[in-house]
């Protein structure tokens, strides 16, 4: 990155920000090449505003090499319940100029008993975002949700019962089945934070055109794979000193079958000091072979004062033979600008022999930002 800049805040009643960066040639990788994004957005009354973008990467040396994300969203309120959003958008890429569009629309209802939402959402097949990021490729998603709360006067001690029923699906824009979900549950929330959930019943689906090496060695072949599984989540009161949160997942995966679980150990020391370790597991048997999976994370934060504090994240991946850190120090100013120190270290821990990679340093970064906030008029 050479440098670039960025300018946000409100004029004539309208919400506005562009932000410009200019990145140099790297020999055999990519030319240089300017990133440019503007957006603009008008608020209306009663949880309502309309919106447009645009996103722009181009080629500083040549004028054929680029690509432009333009959209409009908006969101509508109606009454105190529903709300209703919606985008529209298309993309310029020379040499492509077919179903290059993405659109979605979701609506939710949302009142004191009860929550609705549903939606759905198609990227096409010509649609790209050189500049941002697509989860997931040409595709159409849908998705429904019901949820009821209950609330008992005569108990003090309990805050709410969320009994619910979702489904969602991921397909290609051909109709076949990628990903499917029927989950089917209840919430169970008391007064002082704590919580459980009876366990939840997955009806799911996952679809493969291709062989997939789900991990070293082990693959699973095309199909479209239906299970059934649950999961059982709960905390304790995560605003007392110590806390603790898990969950457990056991059921149908692919053409075979897996168990596993996650578990947080919190730590609060009043307000200024919070830490936390986190262990993951799963155990993954399935037809062409079987495999576990780990994680260890501690996370830990340290405030000197309200607006000065130190936070870091360190992890070790079993799967990945990786290492990584984070740490940020940030002193606050209003409106969360300030300044920020972070640096992030990502290393290898496997033999070169295991994974093809020197042990040591993959990645390191040390960023410093800076944020200023002004204001101009009366």
């Amino acid at each position: 990155i050479l440098g670039g800049g960025r300018l946000t805040g409100r004029v004539g009643g309208l919400t506005v920000g562009l932000l410009d960066i200019q990145t140099e040639s790297v020999d055999g990788l990519t030319p240089a090449q300017n990133f440019a994004v503007g957006r603009v957005v008008k608020e209306l009354p009663n949880r309502t505003r309309l919106g447009g973008v645009v996103v722009s990467r181009q080629a500083t040396a040549d004028t054929d090499d680029r690509n432009v994300v333009f959209a409009a969203d908006g969101r509508v309120g109606l009454g105190e319940s529903l709300t209703l959003d919606a985008y529209l958008g298309g993309s310029s890429t020379p040499g492509i100029s077919d179903d290059a569009v993405a659109l979605s629309g979701t609506g939710e209802w949302n009142s004191r008993d009860w929550q609705v939402t549903g939606g759905y959402r198609r990227i096409g097949e010509g649609f790209r975002a050189e500049a941002g990021f697509i989860p997931r490729g040409a595709h159409q998603f849908w998705s429904l949700r019901v949820m009821r709360r209950f609330r008992f006067e005569s108990l003090p001690w309990f805050r709410e019962l969320r009994p619910h029923v979702s489904a969602r699906e991921h397909l290609a824009l051909d109709g076949f089945s990628e990903t499917r979900l029927i989950h089917v549950d209840s919430h169970f929330e008391f007064a002082n934070g704590a919580f459980f959930q009876l366990p939840a019943i997955n009806f799911t689906r996952e679809g493969l055109r291709e062989p997939f090496e789900i991990a070293d060695g082990v693959v699973v072949q095309p199909g479209s794979y239906d299970n059934v599984d649950w999961g059982f989540a709960f905390n304790t009161d995560l605003s007392a000193p110590v806390s603790v949160q898990g969950r457990i997942d056991v059921g149908g995966f692919y053409d075979g079958f897996r168990y596993g679980h996650n578990t947080t150990l919190n730590f609060r020391a009043t307000d200024v000091f919070v830490a936390s370790l986190r262990y993951a597991w799963f155990d993954v048997d399935l037809d062409g072979g079987e495999f576990r999976t780990s994680l260890v994370g501690v996370r830990a934060a340290y405030s000197f004062t309200p607006r000065i504090y130190l936070q870091s994240l360190l992890q070790y991946n079993d799967q990945t033979d990786t290492f990584s850190g984070n740490v940020r120090l940030g002193w606050l100013s209003t409106a969360g600008t300030g300044l920020f120190l972070v640096y992030n270290d990502l290393r290898n821990t496997a033999p070169f022999q295991e994974r093809g990679l020197p042990e040591g340093p993959l990645d390191r970064q040390f960023v410093i930002k800076f944020t200023k906030l002004f204001q101009f008029g009366g």
